[in-house]
């Protein structure tokens, strides 16, 4: 059986899951998981698979906003991307708004190179007609070093929000960790993948449990050891297993805040200043966010930093 989930990077959190029906694939189950979600100033990110006019309508009806992966899955949109970016670079980007972002990692022995330009589609482009609120296009590419060996790629997204190179990059990087932060504790941890029952019903109400509890064990951090021996823990002591649960109820940390009635953590705005953005920009890519609200923020900030220097 197979389920699509929504995964708060954020927080690291299971919002929700939905199974594939029987001869079905995910494209049909999207939809309907997006309808289980508040997506009022979040940005949604999907696959090649989940790129789709239908579940961008529905992602900006709840006045979210994404950042899809094209593939020749969308011979024609794919097609049609390359020219623009081409002709803004031949035209060394005169009139195109144009921004970029680089990363550099090191792990395990090898060393990635990540590179996020981004920049406006043309208002003309006969694709802006097909796909709803249609803006920004983003070229990631990525060059892995390891024993003296390069390995290239390059893949590219579209989006509904501004030319910005770091927030967008972002939200690409963080698009996989689900792999890491669920799908491989699930599959090393829970052994999901070895499971076999042979009710449909049944396997997806313990994936509905397994869920919660991979983002409970995560957000208990006292014990410095993995899901794996916290499980093992929580087995053996009742307290550190009341513990754990009572995470559930943990008040949200001030890094985690939200502007009201978006799912706009606050920390995006300084984030964003401090790249050089203006605060009209900032309204302008964020439309859940007002200028009123983005004032009182500052003024609060503001107000703590001369409370902090006069203590």
């Amino acid at each position: 059986m197979h389920l699509v989930t929504a995964w708060a990077s954020e927080n690291g959190l299971t919002l929700g899951q939905v199974a594939c029906a029987e001869k079905s694939n995910e494209i049909t189950v999207i939809p309907e998981l997006l309808l289980l979600l508040n997506l009022k100033g979040s940005t949604v990110t999907i696959d090649a698979m989940g790129c789709q006019t239908k579940i961008v309508a529905d992602i900006r009806d709840q006045k979210g906003h994404d950042v899809l992966a094209v593939k020749d899955n969308q011979p024609t949109l794919y097609a049609d991307l390359h020219p623009v970016y081409e002709d803004a670079m031949n035209s060394d980007f005169v009139d195109v708004k144009h921004d970029t972002h680089l990363t550099r990692e090191t792990a395990h022995g090898r060393t990635t190179e990540r590179t996020y330009e981004v920049l406006d589609i043309p208002r003309d482009h006969p694709q802006r007609k097909k796909w709803r609120d249609l803006r920004t296009l983003v070229i990631a590419t990525s060059c892995g070093i390891k024993d003296e060996k390069e390995t290239w790629e390059t893949r590219l997204f579209i989006s509904d929000l501004g030319p910005r190179a770091k927030p967008l990059g972002q939200a690409i990087r963080k698009h996989w960790g689900i792999e890491n932060g669920l799908h491989w504790v699930l599959d090393v941890t829970f052994r999901e993948d070895a499971a076999r029952q042979q009710d449909r019903h049944g396997s997806a109400n313990l994936a509905a449990v397994r869920r919660p509890v991979v983002s409970l064990l995560r957000q208990e951090t006292t014990l410095k050891r993995g899901a794996q021996c916290k499980r093992m823990v929580c087995a053996l002591d009742a307290n550190y297993l009341l513990k754990v649960l009572a995470t559930a109820k943990t008040m949200r940390k001030p890094w985690a805040w939200m502007f009201t009635n978006t799912r706009v953590p606050v920390r995006a705005l300084f984030e964003n200043l401090e790249d050089g953005a203006t605060v009209d920009e900032f309204v302008e890519w964020f439309p859940g966010v007002t200028r009123e609200r983005v004032e009182a923020v500052l003024e609060f900030a503001a107000a703590s930093l001369e409370l902090q220097a006069s203590a």
